[in-house]
């Protein structure tokens, strides 16, 4: 009985020396494989908020509040609208004063024109002019040649020798000598006559009859100088 324990006893310390050890190395297999499972989790969740924080960085999705985004909204309208706004003030300013100025000059040449018709005398009388009273007249331009005159020697009816830019022809009612002041023209004086110039006529000297074509036929105001 004693050696029927005696070999249990063996048998037990043997399987221990030979199971304990492996025993061991399993747990502590356990361990490093426990160990390892537990650093990647954490490489995981680490990695995972890496992701995380890269995307909010990159976005910049950062979302603003309703009321601060309705004042941005309202602001950018409103200085839209003084920028409109202030366009149209300028141009009503401008077009205003292109209105002025026009306006000024419509009414600086109705007073011009009121000058000169209160000067001017309507009257049929040629005898009824006084200094300084612009008339109404037809002028008509003329030379020395046949064409114009009949003759070429180039002398007038009062006997001086017709001269451009001084010599005009005009009815009888104006004595030879008279100075007269052409508006826009110049300053004449009264050296000829002719049988068309009757009424409210005038004929000016040119040299020739091509300057004389040129100058036609038109309505000009003159008074009396001298």
């Amino acid at each position: 009985m004693n050696n029927l324990k005696n070999i249990v006893l063996g048998l037990v310390v043997v399987l221990c020396i030979i199971f304990i050890p492996k025993l061991l190395n399993f747990m502590e297999t356990q361990h490093d494989i426990l160990k390892i499972n537990n650093q990647s989790q954490i490489f995981t969740i680490n990695n995972k908020q890496n992701i995380v924080c890269n995307t909010v960085k990159i976005s910049q999705d950062v979302p603003i509040p309703e009321d601060i985004k309705n004042k941005m909204i309202e602001n950018y309208k409103n200085q839209k609208e003084q920028q409109r706004l202030e366009q149209e003030r300028i141009k009503l300013e401008q077009e205003k004063k292109v209105q002025e100025e026009q306006k000024a000059k419509e009414n600086q040449k109705l007073i011009e024109d009121s000058k000169v018709q209160t000067q001017v005398s309507s009257r049929g009388d040629l005898n009824y002019r006084t200094e300084n009273e612009w008339i109404k007249f037809t002028a008509t331009a003329y030379c020395g040649c046949s064409k114009c005159c009949g003759k070429s020697t180039g002398i007038t009816a009062s006997g001086t020798k017709a001269t451009q830019g001084r010599t005009v022809a005009m009815p009888s009612s104006y004595k030879f000598g008279t100075k007269i002041e052409i508006q826009g023209i110049g300053t004449y004086i009264v050296e000829d006559r002719g049988g068309a110039i009757k009424g409210n006529r005038i004929d000016i000297y040119f040299s020739n009859h091509q300057s004389a074509l040129n100058f036609g036929r038109k309505t000009v105001y003159l008074k009396v100088v001298k």
